[in-house]
Parts: structure tokens; sequence; C-alpha cells
């Protein structure tokens, strides 16, 4: 059996990251892409787009989206990390730690490890959270 096309979206950018597979706690999924207008787009499994947020930051994602107490975590190559509503698409919080980043956040209690690009580990919190 082939693969067979369900949608297709004409978008206003070109892809940069992604698709990315986030989830929300009640296990809802949705495809996230950022396009080269440095827009967060997230998009239903039938194609619709949900919503589209202007990212405070530029730069690239590394790895995939990480769900972490409600929220959708954004780490990006260049230091930032961004807290995402996923239901609004609304950005919670950011947390700029201005050293290169390798991979998503681990959350550990109330805290994000964030592994570093030069081997350190760096300890946040929760962008958002104080």
């Amino acid at each position: 059996e082939g693969l067979t096309q369900k949608f297709q979206k004409l978008l206003d950018g070109r892809i940069q990251w992604g698709p990315s597979l986030a989830t929300t706690d009640d296990g809802e999924e949705f495809a996230l892409l950022l396009t080269n207008d440095s827009v967060l787009r997230t998009f239903s499994a039938d194609g619709e787009q949900v919503f589209q947020t202007p990212m405070p930051f530029e730069g690239l994602p590394v790895k995939d989206v990480v769900s972490i107490q409600g929220r959708w975590i954004l780490t990006g190559i260049d230091g930032w990390l961004v807290a995402i509503d996923p239901a609004t698409g609304k950005v919670l919080g950011t947390t700029e730690l201005g050293q290169p980043l390798s991979a998503s956040p681990l959350p550990v209690g109330n805290q994000l490890f964030v592994p570093g690009a030069e081997g350190v580990v760096y300890i946040t919190n929760i962008p958002g959270e104080n």
C-alpha cells in the first residue's frame, strides 16, 4: 500500500526546522515547524494550522520539543529556552543562557537540566516560573 497525500499547505516562509511532534498532557499530537520568518507554526493531525507564534529569539531549535508541566519547551542552539502554551501558542516565558546548547532539556523536579555544546550541563528554572 502506498502513501497518499491528505493535505497540502502553502506557508508564508520556508521551513527551517521541523516538523517536530509535540504532545499535550492529554496526549493530543501536533506538528510544529519554524519558518525563516522566525514564526513557529503548529498544525493538527488533519493539517489545520492551530496557531502561529512569533519567536522571541533568532536561531533554530535543537532536537525536539519537550512537554513539561503543561508547556512546550523549545531549546535554541544559540542558548535560549522558550516555553509555549500548547492551547494558545502564547509565549509563557523565556530564558537566555547565552551558551551554545546541544539537546533538549531534561526536567528534574521544577528545574531543567540543559546539555551544553561544550560538555557542560546547565541547571535552570522552567521559563516563565520563578
